[in-house]
């Protein structure tokens, strides 16, 4: 008890670093789910992920029916390298039909070897032979197959299960570095593109579609990036292969940034 009384003052006091210490040797020592999910909160929020991967785990251990629990340490799992495992858990989640992650999940292997990314291709699969209409198992295996170089063969996959379902339309993100001055971003969804209505107004103040919007969201995101000298504007894509009615292949949202700009905000952070 005195361990977590100095631990609560410790963060009271801002001394995160002292609550986290006491807060894992009392999960550790206690195997109380509380506890631990404590410990990894804090964990999580230090970055510490060491001591965010034990905690999660004991958390997960000592409240097996909790699904916030086996989401915490699926993710902290692929943030360590240990994404067959990551699988696993987190196929628990979806056999009860929680809110998944496997997009984080084939997002976390970007950089790791093509191996590595080939072990993981083969687990969406698996799994997609049991759950073939889930758009999270979907999207990551098109987020790996972009990343092996497919990009084609992702928006395929993802606009094929788009025809056939109501999920939210998945994202793609392409980063592409323009005349060695200017990084280019642009965010491409298989959906049925923005209505002209919609589209004379999307970066109007105040202006949404959504019931409970606000209506900020793109207009602070044109304000910021042409403060950094940027631009940003969208597209409906037109329609691809196999669809003859017309619709709209998507939509394209696109913004660029002086490369200098990035250059001065990365040193800034380090």
């Amino acid at each position: 008890m005195f361990a977590l009384l100095s631990a609560e003052l410790a963060g009271q006091r801002n001394r995160y670093d002292l609550a986290l210490s006491n807060y894992v040797e009392q999960a550790n020592a206690t195997q109380d789910a509380g506890v631990a999910e404590r410990a990894f909160r804090i964990a999580e929020y230090l970055g510490a992920e060491q001591a965010a991967l034990e905690t999660a785990q004991i958390w997960a251990k000592n409240a097996p029916d909790n699904l916030d629990a086996q989401r915490a340490t699926a993710i902290q799992l692929a943030r360590a390298g240990q994404y067959e495992r990551a699988m696993q858990v987190m196929e628990t989640v979806l056999q009860a039909q929680g809110d998944t992650h496997f997009d984080f999940l084939a997002l976390s292997a970007a950089e790791t070897d093509p191996d590595t990314r080939n072990g993981l291709l083969h687990s969406f699969d698996r799994l997609l032979l049991k759950y073939p209409e889930n758009g999270q198992l979907l999207f990551g295996k098109a987020l790996l197959l972009q990343q092996d170089g497919k990009p084609e063969t992702a928006l395929q996959l993802l606009e094929a299960h788009n025809a056939s379902s109501q999920e939210i339309t998945p994202l793609l993100l392409r980063v592409r570095l323009l005349q060695g001055r200017w990084v280019a971003f642009s965010v491409v969804d298989a959906g049925p593109g923005i209505p002209a209505e919609v589209a004379q107004r999307l970066f109007a103040a105040f202006f949404t579609t959504k019931v409970e919007g606000m209506g900020l969201g793109l207009s602070l995101c044109r304000t910021v990036v042409e403060q950094h000298g940027g631009a940003i504007d969208f597209e409906n894509l037109p329609p691809r292969a196999g669809h003859a009615d017309g619709q709209p292949g998507g939509t394209e949202f696109r913004f660029t940034l002086p490369l200098a700009v990035l250059r001065t905000e990365q040193a800034v952070a380090r």
